[in-house]
């Protein structure tokens, strides 16, 4: 999910703790369900290292328990036994919170860093509206009650639905044999399919549990050069973790040079450039290339 809708969440949950009257508690929830994106600190080194990073370091189950008894312990010194144990489950409660979203999403997280695989459910998608209403709604009770209750039913909704969605991802999979199926933003029963094809191609079509997969189409398979500049690319590395389907949709002979794009197009409803990679063969051989995300 995105850095607002986290932010949101961490406020709904300090909003409930503050109302069961645990203050120290409710900061801690905060702060912790942000934290974990403050992984952005890697565009210092470029968006090449920022793509190796990204949800990793800082999205870890065990990084979010060494950080929850540390603070736990100051918390104790500070404010007693009770604020710091409070304090440290809060924390360990909004990071977990956080990560755990995030490998439900289409983008996933290195839940296990530094072991395992990136994890992702593909149940919603990076942006969703419909968890977004689930949290709007809870933070207009939360503020209308200013009662702690309200957090319960919305954590348990906000559960169901990540589940059922990540059945229907499955079940998008298994009846249209695509291997990868991304939630529509806006339309929580629409999946969007993708699949990479031996001559480095891509097939992509919609599916719905009414109208099955629809929709279909392919992308033109990529020519020698571009072939050959791909296995070239540093760039086409870097974005080996992140992008699900990196293929090339675009190719021109320019006076100075030749031009290839490759674009992730199982995200491609994150925008038009998202997940793209340009490379230039130059005439004297050289490769020049760029990434947008």
């Amino acid at each position: 999910m995105d850095i607002l809708h986290h932010a949101a969440i961490g406020y709904a949950g300090a909003m409930s703790l503050a109302a069961a009257g645990q203050p120290l508690a409710s900061v801690a929830f905060l702060a912790a369900s942000v934290l974990p994106d403050a992984d952005i600190i890697y565009m210092a080194g470029g968006k090449r290292a920022y793509l190796k990073a990204h949800q990793s370091t800082t999205h870890s189950a065990l990084l979010a328990a060494l950080a929850s008894l540390a603070l736990g312990a100051a918390g104790g010194v500070a404010f007693g036994p009770s604020e710091g144990i409070g304090a440290g489950l809060a924390f360990l409660a909004g990071f977990l919170v956080h990560v755990l979203l995030d490998a439900s999403n289409t983008l996933g997280t290195h839940l296990l860093w530094p072991f395992g695989r990136r994890v992702r459910l593909d149940a919603v998608f990076f942006i969703d509206a419909l968890s977004w209403a689930l949290t709007l709604s809870v933070l207009a009770t939360l503020w209308a009650t200013e009662a702690a209750w309200p957090i319960l039913p919305y954590a348990l909704a906000m559960i169901l639905q990540i589940l059922f969605r990540a059945h229907l991802s499955r079940h998008a999979r298994l009846e249209s044999g695509y291997p990868i199926a991304i939630p529509d933003p806006l339309l929580p029963w629409v999946y969007h399919l993708t699949r990479p094809e031996e001559d480095g191609s891509a097939s992509i079509a919609r599916w719905s549990p009414r109208r099955g997969p629809h929709a279909q189409a392919r992308t033109r398979p990529p020519s020698l050069a571009a072939v050959e500049a791909i296995t070239r690319s540093e760039a086409v590395v870097g974005m080996s973790d992140f992008a699900r389907a990196l293929t090339v949709v675009d190719e021109e002979n320019c006076p100075d040079a030749h031009r290839i794009v490759l674009r992730d197009v199982a995200m491609r409803r994150l925008g038009a450039r998202y997940g793209e990679v340009t490379l230039s063969i130059r005439k004297n051989g050289d490769l020049h290339e760029s990434i947008n995300i």
